[in-house]
């Protein structure tokens, strides 16, 4: 399965953010809840390549489902000014609705 072949791969590169990624959507995929140890594997994945786009997105999707709204704001604030963030409505409505949450 996909699943496994990622755990695979993270044991031999625990800090490779693809591996780290498609670990946690191997979740997502197949509609399961992902695991917390997927969870952090996908929170250290942005922290190790900030510049994905793919995985800021999951990582601040993952968060507002855990309700962790200042996350959510931290992980999407380096886009306030970004033109990608500007023709990206998924990003911009998660900032939003953590924002109110914060109000």
């Amino acid at each position: 399965s996909a699943r496994s072949h990622w755990e695979s791969v993270r044991r031999f590169e625990a800090d490779h953010p693809i591996a780290l990624f498609h670990l946690y959507m191997s979740f997502i995929e197949q509609g399961q809840p992902p695991e917390q140890d997927a969870v952090e594997g996908l929170e250290r994945a942005l922290r190790l390549a900030p510049y994905d786009t793919r995985i800021r997105l999951a990582t601040a999707r993952q968060q507002l489902n855990d309700q962790r709204f200042a996350a959510v704001v931290q992980t999407l604030a380096p886009w306030i000014f970004d033109p990608r963030l500007a023709d990206d409505s998924a990003a911009r409505e998660m900032l939003d609705t953590a924002r109110r949450a914060l109000e």
